[in-house]
């Protein structure tokens, strides 16, 4: 079986390809184009990459080019499948563009894998046109199998910056505007404790929101930005000398970012939105910290005394193990291919 996959820099995602391609299927990566003289299964993470650009030009090139590659598909026979990362684009540069590019999207699809089940019911209402598709739930993978071991917390305390002692509180990922870090310092600043510190790392996708962070964090010393794109090597020991990660989240439906702390057993904060709900009840509340609405200081206060608590087991994660993800991803994609083929379905 072909399938054509859009390629991602999530490393879940490079790690779910390699496994798919380690099982006997035939993959040919793209980005935005891709041509399917061959019949195959077309299998999209982000249908909205090709509107997250800032220049409008660029932007009309790859919408373009994108909904050209899904008629061919279409033309062509080969069904096209939708992992659920988002519902709408972060940043919607372009909402008349994408609400265009997500209208003929959804009406193109032979099948839909969810993450959750709150993606489910965020789905179908922002999409009515999937009721008619056919889906499946398939967690999110842990990273488990990519940093299997625990790091070195003085590496990590290194890395950061911080001294032996110091509670670090922790953003990490991508910079971007939705994750919340500016009300994140704003709270973090009304909050006494000298031996407190907030670090910001990854890379910033807007310079702009980047200086406004840099503006917000020169009145206190305790917080530092590492504005870099961090190394798969240096993950594991930021986060043992973390003490809780924080995902203020303005809108959200999945988090690498949450799913990463919590496979390297670090407590986290977020907010009650997308997905989170069912990673609590997943979980557990010993490893997530859920709030409802705005980020405040009390709220801060309480999950900085729940995160040094002492902590017996690891988070149950084995929902999302990745073996499991790669096993029930391989079966959809072989029952949608077989079942728009007419051909018996066999076990992936």
């Amino acid at each position: 079986m072909i399938v054509y996959i859009q390629q991602t820099n999530v490393p879940t995602h490079r790690t779910l390809h390699k496994a798919m391609a380690e099982r006997g299927l035939e993959v040919r990566f793209f980005r935005l184009f891709f041509f399917p003289i061959r019949r195959g299964i077309v299998f999209i993470h982000f249908p909205d990459s090709c509107v997250g650009t800032h220049s409008l030009w660029k932007m009309m090139v790859k919408f373009s080019a994108f909904m050209f590659s899904i008629l061919l598909a279409k033309l062509g026979g080969s069904p096209i499948v939708w992992e659920v990362n988002n519902m709408k684009s972060h940043e919607r540069r372009f909402p008349l563009f994408e609400s265009i590019l997500m209208a003929m999207f959804t009406r193109s699809l032979a099948g839909v894998i969810h993450n959750s089940t709150s993606s489910v019911r965020e789905a179908l209402v922002t999409y009515p046109v999937l009721k008619r598709v056919p889906w499946t739930m398939v967690p999110e993978s842990n990273f488990r199998h990519i940093f299997p071991e625990r790091g070195d917390a003085a590496h990590g305390r290194r890395i950061l910056g911080v001294d032996d002692g110091e509670t670090v509180l922790l953003t990490f990922g991508l910079i971007r505007r939705y994750k919340g870090a500016d009300k994140l310092i704003d709270i973090f600043k009304q909050i006494e404790g000298a031996d407190l510190r907030l670090v910001i790392a990854g890379m910033p996708v807007d310079s702009a929101y980047a200086d406004q962070l840099q503006r917000a964090a020169l009145s206190d010393s305790r917080i530092r930005l590492i504005f870099r794109d961090i190394p798969d090597a240096e993950v594991p020991h930021i986060y043992a000398a973390t003490a809780l990660h924080c995902a203020p989240f303005r809108a959200v439906l999945n988090s690498g970012s949450v799913l990463l702390a919590l496979s390297l057993d670090c407590p986290v904060i977020a907010s009650r939105l997308g997905t989170m709900s069912d990673l609590e009840e997943q979980v557990g509340a010993d490893w997530i910290m859920l709030y409802d609405g705005e980020l405040d200081l009390p709220t801060m206060h309480k999950a900085i005394a729940w995160a040094r608590l002492p902590r017996q087991l690891p988070p149950a994660l084995g929902f999302c193990d990745f073996g499991k993800v790669v096993t029930d991803t391989l079966a959809f994609l072989t029952k949608i291919c077989y079942a728009r083929s007419g051909v018996r379905s066999v076990e992936a």
